[in-house]
């Protein structure tokens, strides 16, 4: 399935922005290696069948300003298993006279063909010389994960979940409506050919019934 994805930053004197979406290792995409890996690396690696899709798109942060000085900003398109999961990473460093506020945050999300199509949208610093104030960090069709299921999956979440953070730099958009409901992990136990038991994970599919 193809999403889209802008990431990059822009930096000037008293602030600066990062956004970055990584591709993760699950139980069913267990070829990642790191755990977690920008996605671009990823596409580049031929990482679970991940590519690119078309050209890059490279805009400075600073219109007429080199990106060496202030950032730039690339736009992607890549075709992602159904099913992946995805974390959307951002930061943002604001210094005001003698003050500094640091905001970080991680938002994770699953690919998945019949799901709503998002768009996340990445808050910038809103210094009056960049040439926008956000930037579409993502954009395809796939759920945001909870906490919960972040857990269920077996991800490492390298910073706790603050959900006033993902507020303060993500805007959320649900652009279409999903078509077919949300699969679900189940925990079953087996015996392995050397007799022991282990747990395994499966994503099981609900039918949706028309009377």
């Amino acid at each position: 399935m193809l999403i889209s994805t802008t990431f990059g930053n822009e930096t000037f004197d008293d602030s600066t922005c990062k956004y970055h979406l990584f591709a993760c290792r699950t139980e069913f995409f267990p070829l990642v290696n790191p755990k977690q890996m920008q996605l671009w690396l990823a596409a580049k690696e031929g990482i679970c069948s991940i590519s690119k899709h078309g050209q890059l798109m490279i805009l400075p942060a600073v219109p007429s300003v080199s990106d060496t000085i202030a950032g730039k900003w690339t736009t992607a398109a890549y075709n992602i298993p159904d099913g992946f999961v995805l974390k959307i990473f951002g930061t943002r460093k604001l210094s005001v006279g003698l003050g500094r506020s640091l905001v970080t945050a991680n938002l994770y999300i699953q690919t998945r063909e019949n799901g709503p199509l998002i768009g996340v949208g990445g808050r910038l610093s809103g210094n009056e010389k960049a040439g926008q104030s956000e930037v579409l960090v993502f954009s395809g069709r796939a759920d945001i994960l909870t906490e919960e299921e972040i857990k269920e999956l077996g991800l490492e979440m390298y910073r706790p979940y603050n959900q006033s953070n993902v507020e303060t730099l993500f805007h959320i958009e649900t652009l279409s409506p999903a078509s077919g409901e949300k699969p679900q992990v189940i925990e079953r136990e087996i015996e392995n050919t050397s007799g022991q038991k282990q747990i395994i994970k499966d994503i099981v599919h609900k039918r949706m019934i028309q009377l």
